[in-house]
């Protein structure tokens, strides 16, 4: 469960960083509003592992939608991410 905090709570950060842990990310507020997120290291690679993922997904979808074709395109399109 996330926790929110005004921004000025990193001006103890040493306790703000012990309160981050993972799937207990702490986002930070500006005027009330969230602006960032400090989130545990697991947490932030299983976010880059989903996106990769998600990015792959959409590229193989558009291969099957016959957006791309051959290998040569499908490889460009992976080296463009």
């Amino acid at each position: 469960m996330a926790l929110f905090k005004p921004i000025s709570a990193l001006q103890s950060y040493n306790e703000l960083l012990n309160e981050a842990t993972p799937d207990n990310p702490i986002i930070l507020t500006e005027n009330k509003d969230a602006k960032y997120a400090i989130l545990d290291l697991a947490d932030y690679e299983q976010y880059q592992r989903l996106r990769t993922s998600q990015d792959l997904m959409a590229i193989v979808h558009k291969a099957r939608q016959g957006e791309l074709h051959g290998l040569d395109n499908v490889e460009k399109e992976l080296m463009n991410r």
